[in-house]
Parts: C-alpha cells; sequence; structure tokens
C-alpha cells in the first residue's frame, strides 16, 4: 500500500503530509464543495466523486460501483469520505436504505481503497449523535459511544468499520466527528439544521416548527471552519485518530431562533410540537485535541456566521 512521505527540505523533516491528489466523495455537497475548494487552493489535485457530479474532475457515481471506484482511485491517494444519502431525521424513517446506501456503501469503498492502494482515508462521522447522552460536557473524544438514533448507530458503525481496516490492512485513518455544521449553501430542506430551516422561513414569512420547547444545545459550526479541518486532516495529520470538530461552545435552539430573528431584522413565528426520543438534551463538543493535532479552530463568530447565511439566502431569493 502507498504512504506518503515525509517533506526533506535542507535536513528538516516536517510532519506535513505532501498530499499530490485527494477525492473526495460527497464533494458536490454542503460541506464537500467547501472541502473541494480549499484543497485546490493548495494546490492539491481534488477529483469529486459524487451521484450529481459533472464537469471537469467529477465524475457521477455512487459509492457502491466498485468498477468506477477503482478506476478513480490511485496508489497514494487521499480519500475524504463525506458522502451520505441521509441525514437524523430521514435515517429514522428508512433505517435499512441508510443501513444499504451509507455503511455497506462505506465497506465497499474501504475495500476499493485497499485494493487500489490508498494512502489515508479522512471519514466526516457526527460528534452530534454517536456520543449519545453525554455524561461530561463538552464531550471529549474518549467519552463512551452509545447513540440513541439510527444515524448515530450507523455512523458509529462506519467507524468501527474504518478501525478494522486499518488493523487488518494498516489504512491510515482521520475521523472528524463533526458538530452542526451551517453557513452559506445551506438550503433548510427536510431534516437538514436548524439554521438553515430557520433562515428559510423567515425569508417566506412562514412559521418555523420547533421539535421540543427550544431548551436543546447544541455546538454549532460555520462550514469554512469544517472545511478548513478535512483540509487539515488530508494534509498535516500523519497518525490515525479520531477528532472532535466544533465550536465547543453552548448554544441553545431559542438563542438561534433569537439571532436568525436579528439577522432577519424581525422576530420569527415559532410553533413548538412534541419533543423527539431521539434528540439528547445537550451536545457540545470538546475541540481541544483538534487544536493539538492539527493546529486547528474555528474562527467564525456564530452570529457573524448566522448574518453571512441569512445574506446568501437572501440572494438565491431574489
Amino acid at each position: 500500500m502507498g504512504r506518503s512521505n515525509l517533506i526533506v527540505d535542507s535536513g528538516q523533516v516536517d510532519s506535513t503530509d505532501r498530499v499530490r491528489r485527494a477525492v473526495v466523495t460527497g464533494g458536490t455537497g454542503f460541506i464537500g464543495k467547501r472541502v473541494t475548494c480549499r484543497l485546490r487552493e493548495q494546490g492539491i489535485d481534488a477529483i469529486i466523486v459524487s451521484r450529481s457530479a459533472e464537469g471537469e474532475q467529477a465524475v457521477r457515481a455512487d459509492i457502491r460501483d466498485r468498477d468506477t471506484l477503482r478506476r478513480v482511485l490511485q496508489p497514494g491517494d487521499t480519500v475524504i469520505h463525506l458522502a451520505s444519502s441521509t441525514n437524523p431525521t430521514t435515517s429514522e424513517v428508512d433505517r435499512i436504505r441508510d443501513v444499504e446506501e451509507n455503511l455497506v456503501g462505506t465497506i465497499h469503498l474501504l475495500e476499493t481503497c485497499v485494493e487500489r492502494g490508498v494512502d489515508k482515508l479522512v471519514l466526516a462521522s457526527s460528534g452530534g449523535t454517536v456520543y449519545g447522552v453525554p455524561t461530561i460536557v463538552p464531550i471529549p473524544e474518549s467519552h463512551e459511544t452509545t447513540p440513541i438514533s439510527s444515524h448515530g448507530a450507523m455512523k458509529l458503525a462506519i467507524e468501527k468499520y474504518v478501525h478494522v481496516f486499518s488493523a487488518q490492512f494498516g489504512l491510515r485513518y482521520v475521523i472528524l466527528r463533526c458538530a452542526n455544521a451551517y453557513g452559506p449553501g445551506q438550503t433548510g430542506g427536510s431534516g437538514q439544521g436548524i439554521i438553515g430551516r430557520a433562515i428559510v422561513t423567515a425569508l417566506r414569512d412562514e412559521t418555523l416548527e420547533v421539535w421540543g420547547d427550544g431548551s436543546l444545545v447544541r455546538d454549532f459550526v460555520y462550514v469554512a471552519d469544517v472545511a478548513d479541518a478535512f483540509a487539515l486532516a488530508a494534509t498535516r495529520a500523519t497518525a490515525s485518530t479520531i477528532l472532535n470538530i466544533g465550536s465547543g461552545r453552548p448554544t441553545s435552539i431559542r438563542e438561534i431562533i433569537d439571532l436568525v430573528g436579528r439577522a432577519a431584522s424581525r422576530p420569527l413565528q415559532v410553533r413548538f410540537t412534541a419533543p423527539r426520543r431521539l434528540d439528547v438534551p445537550a451536545n457540545v463538543l470538546d475541540i481541544t485535541k483538534a487544536g493539538l493535532e492539527l493546529q486547528w479552530k474555528p474562527s467564525t463568530p456564530l452570529e457573524e456566521g448566522i448574518t453571512r447565511s441569512y445574506e446568501w439566502a437572501r440572494e438565491q431569493a431574489g
């Protein structure tokens, strides 16, 4: 299996991977677009694999399409695996589809990575769901993983298979357990994040439906900061590791509603509904380890990020 070499310059050894080529599954998605741009800005040849891919350096394929994966992947590649056909809401609606498309699809990808001599896999996991109900907040990576949602169970199963392929075949990996990403490009569609949904309902002057009473506490991180973390995981992390990616700051759903209202210059119309059993009361990630291993930290304050997101959505609405 191919391995990236350490950079040697005038006798000095740099711990940064010399990444020449990366394959981004789900590269046309909300986070994937940003990650692909970051990689290309760094001079990395980033190839998109997605069911909606178009244009140059893009391959339209499902991750279960082994023949196409064999043609795309090359020895020494770094693979950034962002492809996912479900979210926390839709995972509950069709658990079988969730497993068949995402878990089974990832196993196809992992087997092809080993077959083709891929150097490293960077996996997008879910810091918001794999831990379940936390016993400590902020949540460190060492916290037990006992998810209470189908989405969390599926993401954790994928993580475990990544461990298996590392143990058996030497595939290096970086697992990024991401908090709730938001920002320009988030359309507010079914099952997507509360910030995107709140912005869309504000622009349409509609009523925002919220599960529970708005007291749930979450960790929100701006999409550009998330993209930076993935780019750093691809180019800096040399040893297999698991890292939380979030803001490390608690924010309630009611606070989000207030911030979106400020961006819209008017209060939102809100209807609170019955809570869901799949929602934990609080989820905030400890991001200390990502700072130490990647020299990464989020740089976009929540209010600023929501304002940017609102302005983007307003421009899109015309």
